[in-house]
């Protein structure tokens, strides 16, 4: 990535200043678990649900269902907004919403429907496994969304359907047809929106799931009494959902003609002189993963995420024309440099040196106090830099 004409004007000539604030304040580290304590709270909110299903109150079950709806809605924009996958990488975010969703939109939910008998008599053990092993599935998928953010299959929402049920008093018999039809489209490739991310009527989706709710609070204050425009909303905000879902689930997936850029994949291709010792340059010093090693003259390597082939330098091939490959001549003049963002620069300057890796300098701050960097060349004078943004800016090179 090409570095931003202005960066070496703004670069100081001194290493990074010290400061007073310790580290754990200073990268973002302490709101990044504020977040994930945000969305691990979920747990909270599932477990008082369970227990007023268990003492047979529905009310707060249905306002304990919806407080978790709530917070659902907030971390995600916030942990992206706040880079927090990569200011605290050992913790896999989305991993932990994965769990505390099945426990708050599908567990929770069975219950409900399983206490309050929203099935017949002899259909409530079915129906309950039936939703929590189409759930698991449906949450085990890793084609879950498509590039354009829609989920792929129903989304085992069972927290809005579980109270909807409840709230519209709707027979039994149908609650097992609709359960039945929502598994089955769990396991299929169904789009269905998400609300936040899919850009197209956005401000539409987010504004009816925002009227749904609050008819569901409505309601559920107004219970056992049923307001007819409540009951009309609870009804309508699924069929606009359900009208976008065809729409989209007909249109098929949006491909750019000739170039599908969301199943392709980027390979960062370096000439080398001597393979076997920028493999291991690569591998020992940088911890790159080798994925294919079958070639005298190439090693393809997992490096941070993204795809690196290394090759030995030779002549024209039939594809290139009269392109030859060869390292690079003048190592003071470069086209090109890879550059690794890490949360803290000066740990990993430490940590690289140490290993062998030869730096052109120390860890250097731009003026602004935004972008750290220090630049280091792999055995055939390809540059390289270790990069760190501070917390909640975009990184400029």
């Amino acid at each position: 990535m090409e570095a931003s004409p202005h960066y070496a004007e703004r670069m100081t000539a001194a290493p990074r200043p010290a400061t007073t604030a310790p580290r754990f304040a200073r990268d973002g580290t302490a709101r990044a678990w504020c977040v994930h304590g945000i969305t691990a709270s979920g747990v909270f909110l599932g477990a008082l649900g369970l227990e007023a299903v268990v003492r047979n109150h529905p009310r707060a079950a249905i306002f304990w269902l919806v407080a978790a709806m709530i917070v659902d809605g907030i971390d995600g924009p916030v942990a992206r907004a706040w880079q927090v996958q990569s200011v605290l990488p050992t913790v896999d975010g989305n991993v932990l919403d994965l769990v505390v969703d099945y426990l708050t939109c599908v567990v929770v939910p069975v219950a409900f429907m399983a206490h309050f008998n929203a099935f017949p008599p002899g259909y409530i053990v079915p129906m309950s496994a039936l939703v929590l092993f189409t759930a698991v599935l449906w949450f085990a998928r890793r084609d879950l969304m498509t590039e354009d953010h829609w989920f792929r299959g129903f989304p085992a929402i069972w927290n809005l359907v579980a109270p909807s049920f409840f709230l519209l008093r709707t027979p039994t018999g149908l609650n097992v047809v609709i359960t039945v039809a929502l598994c089955v489209l769990t396991l299929t490739s169904v789009k269905f929106v998400h609300p936040v991310q899919v850009l197209e009527h956005r401000a539409v989706n987010i504004g009816v799931t925002a009227v749904w709710m609050a008819a569901m609070v409505w309601l559920t204050l107004a219970w056992p009494e049923t307001p007819v425009a409540g009951r009309f909303v609870l009804l309508a905000a699924p069929a606009w959902f359900a009208y976008i879902t065809i729409v989209r689930t007909w249109r098929g997936d949006p491909v750019a003609p000739g170039f599908a850029i969301g199943s392709a994949e980027l390979t960062h291709l370096l000439v080398v002189d001597d393979l076997g010792r920028s493999v291991r340059f690569y591998r020992d010093v940088l911890g790159a993963r080798v994925t294919d090693e079958n070639s005298a003259t190439s090693c393809v390597l997992d490096l941070c995420g993204s795809r690196v082939l290394l090759v030995t330098s030779d002549g024209p091939t039939p594809d290139t024309a009269a392109v030859t490959f060869a390292t690079p001549v003048d190592p003071d003049v470069v086209s090109q440099e890879l550059t690794i963002t890490v949360p803290d620069c000066a740990a990993a300057y430490r940590v690289l040196a140490e290993r062998g890796a030869e730096f052109l300098t120390p860890p250097l701050t731009d003026a602004d106090g935004i972008m750290t960097r220090c630049c280091f060349r792999d055995p055939d004078r390809h540059l390289l830099a270790l990069s760190e943004c501070a917390p909640g800016t975009e990184p400029s090179s």
